[in-house]
């Protein structure tokens, strides 16, 4: 397998036998003014001496009829780029070796109404470079692989055309992101407070923002229009007290935090933590208490004890490995779309003659009969 690298490469990497995880069927190929660029961080392999680009159909949609043969009038630049830095300014994402490797040109996009038989598509829509380039990939150059597509016309404007396209990373985000959570681990079971048919319970959560971490906590079942007491610890004592029907798993910190609704329900309003990296991993121990009013647990204390729940420190919020810009104005200089994660599916290759292309798609099919009997656990 790993010869073929020298014929043809995924961007994003590592797509040549997997099919994306969704689709774009509205912007490029369907848009009769575009400028739209993609910055690719996961290419580590070289990408020497490319001298086509292709795509292929998104192998999961149904056919339709609206996929039909189109003619662009389009310009295709090749460029190195950091993602860490994508800008919605389309120049400041050129960082070195930029070129334009298809000047503007008339250029006729296939067939696409009916799906594959197997996924992924066989890569089509080929476009031959007039000028040849090479990236040494990020690992030796430290940079990412950009390309960009200027659309000037299009003979089928408005009508969808089916890339295939992958988030790689789902929950990934430029700006703000989406949080981590941290794990949770119960500890016990807790009281049977008056009036429940199931056990107090806690519900504490850590997220992580990439800036900052928030601690989130709710309780249900617990005694009602009674004061809560919140303990913390960073470490479970498992402390048993006589008359308790629960131990005590943390008893470094106790604070009261407000007062059960008459339902036996308690939430604590979001609370910042502020950033540290190094607790990151940590371990947070939380439980509550509560007057009870009358348990049958713990007659002679009174006290409803919630289950005790460890709570881990989540890892940082990921990066996009993949994003994209655009405008829907081949001359425009400022992208009003983006950057958003993810990316479409494409090639760049070496030519290669029909016995190569033969052989490759037999290698493919072998390796697809290959998963079906021996899948993955």
């Amino acid at each position: 397998m790993a010869a073929q690298a020298d014929h043809f490469t995924t961007s994003p990497e590592g797509y040549n036998y997997t099919e994306g995880n969704s689709h774009d069927e509205s912007l490029l190929g369907t848009e009769p003014l575009l400028r739209f660029q993609q910055i690719d961080a996961t290419n580590n392999v070289n990408m020497f001496n490319r001298n086509q680009i292709a795509f292929r159909r998104d192998g999961r949609l149904f056919m339709n009829p609206e996929y039909k043969r189109r003619t662009l009038d389009l310009e295709v630049v090749f460029a190195e780029s950091d993602l860490s830095n994508i800008s919605t300014t389309f120049a400041a994402n050129f960082k070195t070796n930029m070129s334009v490797v298809v000047a503007r040109k008339t250029v006729n996009l296939m067939d696409w109404i009916v799906p594959p038989s197997i996924p992924p598509a066989v890569e089509t829509n080929a476009i031959v470079l007039d000028n040849i380039w090479s990236y040494a990939g990020k690992a030796a150059s430290g940079n990412d692989f950009l390309w960009e597509i200027k659309v000037w016309s299009n003979s089928e404007a408005g009508k969808d055309y089916p890339f295939d396209f992958d988030y790689v990373v789902p929950n990934a985000s430029f700006g703000p992101k989406i949080p981590t959570v941290g794990a949770t681990t119960n500890l016990s079971a807790g009281c049977l407070a008056p009036g429940q048919f199931s056990p107090h319970r806690a519900n504490p959560l850590l997220l992580n923002y990439g800036d900052n971490f928030e601690f989130r906590y709710a309780s249900v079942n617990g005694p009602s229009n009674q004061a809560v007491v919140l303990f913390l610890g960073t470490s479970n004592a498992n402390f048993s007290v006589p008359f308790l029907c629960n131990p005590l798993h943390a008893i470094t910190l106790s604070t009261p935090i407000g007062v059960a609704d008459g339902n036996g329900q308690f939430t604590l309003p979001p609370l910042s933590l502020g950033y540290n990296g190094a607790l990151i991993g940590q371990k947070l121990i939380a439980q509550e208490a509560r007057l009870c009013g009358g348990c049958f647990s713990s007659p002679l204390l009174d006290l409803s004890l919630s289950n005790g729940v460890e709570v881990t420190f989540p890892t940082d919020p990921p990066d996009p490995l993949v994003g994209r810009v655009w405008a829907l104005d081949p001359n425009a200089t400022t992208a009003t779309q983006g950057p958003l994660p993810g990316g479409i599916i494409i090639y760049t290759n070496r030519r290669r003659s029909q016995r190569q292309a033969f052989k490759r798609q037999m290698r493919r099919i072998s390796c697809l009969l290959l998963e079906e009997q021996h899948p993955k656990a």
